[in-house]
């Protein structure tokens, strides 16, 4: 289990580098694309100037080149009318239509220049606007693309983190089941335990001199008791035996000191149990109060009870 975490944890952080990676390429191609957005609008800003300017100039020379012959024909007019001697009247008038014909022609060459100049302005901002919409449209493609790859990358995670949890929590179950199952062969080995201790010599269990009524009152006690599903784990199993049953009693103990003196005396006596008039000879202390502590023990599932015995659980 920790080494699939560690792999996510890594897989993680390695789609977290790649997503950055790759925002920070989208960033630079998206930069460069800009630069060479501009530089193109640049140069169609510069030719169109240029093609203005080259129109215009045109234009100049068409109008001196129409001046030029409109000077010579009206030289050449004049020249003809002083030779053919024409009335004055005639030369005004001639004179008043070339000025006609002239004021007309400049007239319709400021129209035309006037309509090529709107016309190219217009094509101008329109181009603009194109190449504005095109970069808003890629600007937009690219944010979009990255808020998905990381929303991807979030999903990721987030089956990732869910995958782990569920393992873990079917780690927790079974390895309460083994718990409770283990509890359960133990307290069903405790029969084997009671016939093995049966068939043990006679002489291997010392049997002193009990009241009935102290025993009777412990075999009442322990019935109607069910053993919890859930079990303390293996510390209350390997405690060491703080004391035995050749040492010197003494006269006053603390609670928890009997409480440790009397489940060393059941871990020394795992296989046949122990009584609690037992537990008084090595001991040194009032069986009633090694009884309500034993009693207290049985209920906290410290140990075990069968038969007027204690056994480790």
């Amino acid at each position: 289990m920790e080494s699939r975490i560690t792999e996510i944890i890594s897989k993680n952080n390695e789609l977290i580098k790649k997503i950055q990676q790759q925002g920070q390429e989208r960033r630079a191609q998206t930069i460069e694309m800009l630069r060479k957005s501009k530089e193109e609008l640049n140069a169609k800003t510069a030719q169109l100037r240029e093609d203005n300017k080259r129109r215009i100039e045109e234009r100049k020379r068409k109008t001196s080149s129409l001046l030029k012959s409109f000077k010579k024909d009206l030289a050449k007019d004049t020249s003809n009318t002083l030779k053919t001697s024409r009335d004055s009247s005639d030369l005004e008038k001639a004179r008043k239509e070339r000025k006609s014909d002239v004021g007309e022609m400049l007239k319709k060459f400021r129209e035309e220049l006037k309509a090529k100049t709107t016309q190219l302005r217009e094509d101008h901002i329109k181009a603009k606007e194109e190449r504005k919409a095109q970069t808003a449209d890629l600007l937009k493609e690219s944010r979009d693309k990255v808020i998905s790859e990381r929303e991807a990358m979030r999903n990721e995670f987030e089956r990732e983190q869910k995958e782990i949890i569920e393992g873990l929590k079917a780690s927790s179950k079974d390895l309460k089941k083994k718990l409770v199952e283990s509890k359960k062969n133990r307290k069903g080995s405790i029969p084997a335990v009671k016939a093995k201790a049966k068939k043990s010599p006679k002489t291997s269990v010392v049997k002193p001199h009990v009241k009935k009524e102290v025993i009777q009152e412990e075999i009442k006690t322990a019935e109607e008791e069910v053993i919890q599903e859930e079990t303390k784990i293996a510390a209350e199993e390997v405690v060491q035996a703080e004391s035995s049953p050749t040492e010197e009693p003494k006269k006053e103990y603390t609670h928890e000191q009997l409480k440790k003196k009397i489940l060393s005396l059941v871990e020394k006596h795992a296989d046949e149990g122990i009584k609690v008039g037992e537990m008084e000879e090595a001991i040194g202390v009032s069986k009633l109060l090694l009884g309500r502590i034993a009693k207290e023990m049985f209920e906290a599932e410290e140990i075990g009870h069968e038969d007027n015995r204690y056994f480790p659980l």
